[in-house]
């Protein structure tokens, strides 16, 4: 990690970013604290990344939490199947050919379900 000053980037700024590019931290400081970080494309990545996955852990984590403290819903697979397809019919997120696959699908499924009971 190398710190350098505001200035000093002004006059060698190609040989700062040759160092950045090698995988290499460079801070320049500025007043008040509020200090600048250069680092590489790649590193960057990194770290987006991380803080991506971090989020979906905390979002998996509040799931479970939900589901120990009873606050789900349970669903049959038709159920769920039937909830699907009307929620993605009513968003208009499914083509023409599709959406009428799907309302069959929908009128087979409804259809055997009260046949059988």
């Amino acid at each position: 990690m190398l710190t350098a000053k505001s200035i000093d980037r002004r006059d060698n700024f190609k040989d700062w970013c040759d160092k950045i590019s090698m995988r290499e931290t460079v801070i320049f400081s500025r007043p008040h604290n509020e200090n600048i970080y250069m680092i590489n494309e790649a590193e960057y990545n990194a770290l987006k990344k991380a803080k991506q996955n971090a989020s979906y852990m905390a979002k998996v984590h509040e799931s479970v939490e939900n589901h120990k403290g009873g606050d789900t819903i349970s669903l049959t697979l038709y159920l769920f199947f039937i909830r699907y397809l009307l929620y993605f019919d009513s968003k208009s997120l499914i083509d023409s050919r599709r959406n009428i696959f799907t309302k069959v699908v929908l009128f087979y499924l409804i259809f055997f379900k009260f046949i059988n009971h």
